[in-house]
């Protein structure tokens, strides 16, 4: 289609800006990269990524976990988070051991200096946060977050 032809009584670049602005799926994709970049300026303050982050929480909540069990947590790609726990071992981060239940399988978790980043790092993701929502209503906000919990839950069950 050329840009000059009509669609719905729009040029098509016309309609493309938008639909790049009603789109939900394209939204929340520049929220997420805005959240994100965000965040990872923040987190470097610390010496920490967004991506180390991501791993940080997971072992904040759980302790303890192999390099599979984060992956699936995180959706992400096992060899991102092998390379991930390397850095993060490499920067004193993370610890790994191996499982005294299961001779093949590696614990990763946190060391103490990653458990001592927890509050400085919790304190950093809200000021973000709280930048996105400033301006926001209390009911707004719930309303945000009741809405971002329903995507979530559509998309990940159908």
């Amino acid at each position: 289609m050329k840009n000059d032809e009509r669609v719905q009584g729009q040029t098509t670049a016309t309609a493309s800006a938008s639909f790049r602005k009603q789109s939900l799926g394209n939204l929340s994709f520049r929220l997420a990269h805005l959240f994100e970049r965000r965040l990872d300026q923040r987190l470097a303050l610390h010496g920490v990524n967004i991506g180390q982050f991501r791993v940080m929480f997971v072992l904040w909540e759980m302790g303890e976990a192999t390099q599979t069990d984060i992956a699936r947590h995180l959706g992400v790609a096992q060899p991102t988070i092998a390379k991930t726990l390397e850095r993060m071992v490499r920067d004193n981060l993370v610890e790994m051991r191996p499982d005294p239940n299961h001779g093949r399988r590696v614990l990763a978790s946190l060391t103490k200096n990653a458990l001592d980043l927890r509050v400085p790092l919790l304190n950093e993701a809200g000021a973000v946060n709280d930048l996105s929502t400033k301006g926001m209503t209390a009911i707004e906000k719930d309303d945000a977050r009741r809405f971002f919990l329903r995507f979530i839950q559509a998309l990940e069950t159908n």
